[in-house]
């Protein structure tokens, strides 16, 4: 149930930041922010509002809950599932929202890949949407579905929709399966 409500509140966040982006014409109308490049694992990058660091990158072919009694979480024949752990901790004085739809998009070997929400949801942990409060700190999944023979993983971490703030690029290389 829990899974559930987490994949409605994500459909929920992607239909405002639409909404959001169709207002401001899609267009930045403020600074570019500064920008972290080339970070890794176990690396704490520390941003306007918070503090984001990769802790763990894992390859998958299966629901690692073991909540998916019928098999529907598996990837396409061909393909893995990869799921990077980050861990966020809000250094600011209010209320910080993450969002895996909106504040996170993704490359594998060049190529824009979407979140998968089979890969997240089966991904041993929570996923990652939440609200940090002040102070507070939270650990989650961001999953993808990708070719068996990818190699390289890039993550972009913006948490601003017009790209006002921070960014962070993560580049990882894919662990393989086993």
């Amino acid at each position: 149930m829990k899974k559930i409500i987490s994949l409605s509140l994500i459909l929920v966040f992607a239909l405002a930041a639409s909404f959001a982006l169709v207002g401001c014409g899609g267009e930045n109308s403020g600074s570019s922010g500064s920008a972290s490049n080339n970070i890794g694992l176990s690396e704490a990058v520390e941003l306007t509002n918070v503090t984001i660091t990769a802790q763990a990158i894992i390859t998958y072919d299966e629901d690692q809950n073991d909540d998916d009694p019928l098999g529907l979480f598996t990837p396409d024949d061909d393909y893995v599932f990869v799921a990077v752990r980050f861990h966020i901790e809000n250094t600011s004085s209010s209320t910080q929202v993450v969002s895996s739809m909106l504040d996170f998009s993704a490359t594998v070997d060049g190529q824009d890949v979407t979140m998968s929400i089979p890969a997240t949801i089966s991904a041993p942990g929570e996923q990652m949407d939440e609200t940090i409060e002040a102070g507070e700190s939270f650990t989650g999944y961001f999953g993808l579905e990708v070719p068996e023979d990818a190699r390289e993983l890039v993550i972009v971490y913006n948490p601003d929709l017009i790209g006002t703030r921070d960014e962070t690029r993560f580049i990882f290389t894919i662990p393989a399966l086993g």
